[in-house]
């Protein structure tokens, strides 16, 4: 506890996952086998064509540090902030997540999809003082005012760059791509040319006939969210027994642009260019709504 109405708590959160399902292709095509199609050119062919396998081999791990203050409501405000570093790290983010590589499933063990480093959330209610020395149509006016907010801030979330086609000629078409260099760019661009090469796209190239690709599994981050949502409220006394209330809110009220991820396909006309807003609420323009209630 700090001073009389704030509190601090941090904490160590972990967990661990064992036996989650992959799914794995047992009967993939070989590289250079003869054959004049896919099915001929299977480990078992030919018998079998494809055999999909459910595995529970996968594994999961979650390590963070939680940070929350707390200003308990006095003099009308009151404000909850929330901090949380952490890393998640898994073969495979959905259940039942296709391994690119059915020789070794664990070479796709990475940052999970879902995976945030950093994220900060305030929220806060304020009570705005009374007027007290004006008439009553000032104090009526001017009173009863209450202002509330949620600011959210947070990193990217990963993602893979694949090649696009299936050169390892497996029949799973997941191939990555072949890192060649650094992935990073300089700091300090525009806006535009952040957009058009969001990343180093000379670093990559389609990986080579008969390998998966040396890319890791979401060795890339895409960009974080900033989005403030923010609300205005007046309570008006109209009678003894009867009350009104007017409501203006606005979500992205600074009508901040959040981009989705990068196109990640180096066989793709729109390698490395941000074409969309991220999937997320905060990837919506500001949105304003006004309500008015009557309360009996």
């Amino acid at each position: 506890q700090l001073f009389s109405d704030w509190i601090v708590t941090m904490a160590y959160v972990g967990s661990g996952g064992n036996h989650l399902f992959i799914q794995n292709e047992l009967d993939p095509a070989i590289y250079g086998k003869a054959g004049a199609t896919v099915n001929a050119r299977r480990r078992l062919a030919p018998n079998y064509t494809s055999i999909v396998d459910m595995l529970s081999v996968g594994n999961s791990s979650y390590n963070a540090l939680q940070i929350t203050a707390n200003k308990r409501f006095h003099h009308g405000f009151t404000v909850l902030m929330n901090y949380t570093w952490s890393k998640s790290i898994d073969e495979g983010s959905a259940d039942g997540s296709q391994a690119s590589n059915p020789f070794n499933i664990r070479a796709d063990r990475g940052l999970s999809e879902f995976d945030i480093p950093q994220r900060f959330v305030t929220s806060f209610v304020w009570q705005l003082p009374g007027v007290t020395n004006h008439g009553a149509l000032a104090r009526w006016v001017a009173g009863g005012w209450e202002m509330n907010g949620i600011l959210t801030l947070q990193s990217g979330g990963p993602f893979s760059v694949v090649s696009g086609v299936d050169n390892s000629q497996s029949a799973i078409n997941l191939d990555r791509a072949n890192l060649t260099g650094d992935a990073q760019l300089s700091g300090g661009r525009s806006k535009a040319r952040t957009l058009r090469e969001y990343f180093n796209t000379a670093a990559f190239t389609v990986n080579p006939p008969g390998t998966f690709g040396n890319a890791g599994r979401d060795i890339l981050r895409g960009p974080g969210v900033a989005n403030l949502d923010f609300g205005a409220i007046k309570n008006f006394q109209v009678r003894e027994r009867y009350k009104a209330q007017f409501r203006a809110e606005s979500f992205n009220l600074f009508n901040h642009a959040n981009f989705g991820n990068p196109n990640a396909n180096v066989s793709s006309p729109n390698f490395g260019i941000i074409t969309s807003t991220s999937g997320a609420a905060a990837g919506s323009p500001r949105v304003i709504q006004l309500a008015l209630k009557f309360i009996l």
